[in-house]
């Protein structure tokens, strides 16, 4: 689905739940990854 049709077809506090949920989502991938990293060179 496209963003352009999840804005048409949801309402703006769903869109606004949405948006929360893979932002953060996307924050702990990005936080497991650094943290992996870390942890590497700590080796």
């Amino acid at each position: 689905m496209t963003v352009a049709r999840m804005r048409a077809e949801m309402s703006n506090d769903e869109y606004v739940q949405w948006s929360i949920f893979y932002a953060r989502r996307a924050q702990r991938r990005q936080m497991q990854e650094l943290m992996a990293q870390g942890q590497q060179r700590g080796r």
